[in-house]
């Protein structure tokens, strides 16, 4: 037995073998050390301007686990090309890879690298950093051809059924490929073409959202359905998402496609038309400007607010309109980032591409130094001085401060202070661990339905956990055949145990993603319990989790995940939360309760 010393995040274990005096060899091996507890961190974000002071509220211990604080991050951001950089490094180190994730591993980096290699840019990164930009841009197109249906059109997931908004973003990704002058499979593009020319006409597309970003990217390769593009304007109630579209096909529609003269002088009044109605849709809240997400697509392919802003922003910037809109986007954008990236990949890589457009079109002055000091609580913690024309500008930004675990945060109120240009932004993130508390763990044995409300928001989750026993039919055919866990006396080694996670949703969500985390002692022996059942449209079997991902899920229909596990070795196991959440809007989440399971050596 090993006692781990408290605080060590990986243990290096040594073995040896000796042969002789002068004989022998060793190897080490560097193991992670996990907490018997969840990872949980509470972020926002400031500016030193208007919004120098904010309020991070912690967790309010429960019944069920108590948040620690560990440590809290600051990060300075003089400009919004210090962000994206920072995006660019999570985007490329995320550990998913559904085909929206894949791409935008490095299509923002194209973009990114682009602008960096502008003189006004080029000082603020190193050139390792800018070789490493290069190393997923090189096998970018390959990637999303293999994902490609026989059909033309892409789903989230290889061989997942073609989806509207995918198939539109693949294609416009190619596009951003072929014009930095990548090789491109002319095959692959005609074949997408056709797909798209059906989706178009057939009917089956009807939402505006999916048909105007197909008609986007419909528009980028030249091609062109006008009487698709008027009906769709005509639209009285036309949202941010679907009007930005609109305004980018008929901008390049004008640019790259031969128009008739009446076709040509329609556009162009339906343009101004649709940039009078998303001045009309503009908010603001106390990050700056925005344009709102209608019903639905805050947790769909759209997007939240900070997402259809993006989008808006690289309408106004393609077509040239809305100077000041452009310019107000941008700080609103910056002062949206939430430390490492904005709230999701996807979200992540429509920003970066807006912010990178309208950068590329127009420069813009910042601060290069300053010292600005930090205080929480009313106590001061840190302070971060910079000069981005000094070697290691970028780490120099970031500091990260330990909380004492002992004190007590009912809320992290930090205050900003000094010297910096108004448009600077900084984020914090704090992070902490969720620790469960016995009791109610232990209560879990008899009460499996039950999840933790207070960390659910439109998903409910529960797990179970069944006794496999192995019996045979007369003709010598082996059964699996459950029992309820709580009904057996003690778990031994090499007992089968199936896990069940079963959900509901409170609305319709297209992409959901299910991780679970496996209980040290026990190895996956079948990833999916059933054979020719899938609920999921995929899985993946990690080394402390099992993750499975769902697309379309419909409101109150309960939706499963099963998978055996089988214990290895004694001991006592804690197996943590499942967790269910929106992948691109990841307020949208549901727990089950923890569980610990006691095995024995001996059956």
């Amino acid at each position: 037995k090993y006692k781990v010393p408290s605080g060590k995040n990986r243990l290096s274990i040594d073995f040896s073998a000796l042969a002789g005096s002068k004989s022998g060899d060793a190897v080490r091996h560097l193991l992670p050390v996990e907490k018997r507890g969840l990872k949980y961190n509470i972020t926002g974000s400031g500016d030193l301007n208007k919004n120098r002071t904010i309020s991070l509220k912690s967790l309010k211990n429960t019944d069920d686990f108590e948040f620690i604080p560990e440590e809290i991050e600051i990060t300075v951001n003089p400009s919004p090309v210090l962000q994206m950089i920072r995006a660019a490094k999570y985007l490329n180190q995320y550990p998913y890879g559904c085909l929206e994730q894949t791409i935008n591993k490095f299509i923002p980096a194209l973009s990114l690298k682009s602008l960096l290699s502008q003189r006004s840019y080029s000082g603020l990164v190193s050139e390792k950093m800018k070789k490493d930009l290069d190393k997923n841009i090189n096998t970018a197109a390959e990637k999303i051809y293999a994902a490609q249906n026989y059909d033309g059109t892409w789903g989230w997931w290889d061989g997942d059924r073609g989806n509207a908004f995918i198939t539109g973003f693949a294609l416009n990704s190619l596009y951003l490929i072929r014009s930095q002058n990548q090789n491109f499979n002319t095959y692959k593009i005609k074949n997408a073409l056709s797909a798209v020319d059906r989706m178009l006409k057939s009917g089956n597309v009807t939402g505006s959202d999916e048909l105007s970003c197909l008609l986007h990217a419909y528009t980028n390769w030249s091609k062109w359905n006008h009487e698709l593009f008027k009906q769709l304007s005509g639209d009285k109630n036309i949202n941010s998402y679907t009007a930005a579209n609109l305004l980018k096909a008929g901008t390049n529609a004008l640019n790259k496609v031969k128009l008739k003269d009446y076709q040509e002088e329609e556009i162009k009044k339906i343009n101004s038309q649709l940039v009078k109605r998303i001045q009309s849709l503009t908010g603001s809240d106390s990050k700056g400007i925005y344009w709102p997400s209608a019903p639905g697509q805050e947790w769909g392919w759209p997007g939240g607010r900070t997402e259809i802003t993006a989008h808006v922003l690289s309408a106004l910037a393609e077509s040239g309109r809305g100077t000041s809109l452009q310019s107000r986007a941008v700080v609103s954008l910056s002062r949206r980032f939430k430390g490492e990236a904005w709230n999701s990949t996807k979200e992540s890589g429509t920003v970066m591409l807006a912010l990178c457009e309208y950068l590329s079109k127009n420069r813009i002055e910042f601060q290069s130094s300053g010292n600005i000091d930090f205080a929480l609580n009313g106590k001061k913690i840190t302070s971060i001085n910079y000069d981005l024309n000094s070697p290691n500008s970028l780490t120099s930004l970031t500091k990260k401060i330990k909380l004492e675990g002992s004190e007590k945060y009912d809320s992290f109120n930090l205050a900003a202070s000094g010297v910096s240009a108004g448009d600077a932004t900084y984020a914090a993130v704090v992070r902490g661990t969720l620790y469960f508390k016995p009791g109610r763990i232990f209560a879990f044995m008899k009460s499996q339905k039950r999840g933790i409300k207070s960390l659910s928001n439109g998903l409910a989750a529960r797990r179970d956990l069944f006794y496999l026993s192995r019996v045979k039919d007369v003709n010598m055919q082996e059964y699996l055949v459950p029992q309820s866990i709580s009904e057996r006396n003690k778990i031994s080694v090499g007992d089968e145990i199936l896990v069940k996670v079963k959900f509901r949703a409170s609305d319709n969500f297209g992409f959901l993603m299910l991780e679970d985390f496996l209980p040290s002692g026990f190895e996956v022996i079948k990833e999916n319990a059933y054979n020719g059942y899938s609920g999921h449209s995929h899985l993946e079997r990690r080394d402390n989790r099992m993750v499975f991902f769902f697309t379309d899920v419909k409101k109150g229909k309960e939706y499963e995940a099963a998978y055996i596990i089988r214990a290895e070795l004694p001991g006592s196991y804690m197996m943590r939360p499942s967790r269910v959440e929106c992948m691109y809007e990841s307020t949208i989440q549901g727990w089950s309760i923890p569980v610990i399971i006691d095995v024995s050596k001996e059956k």
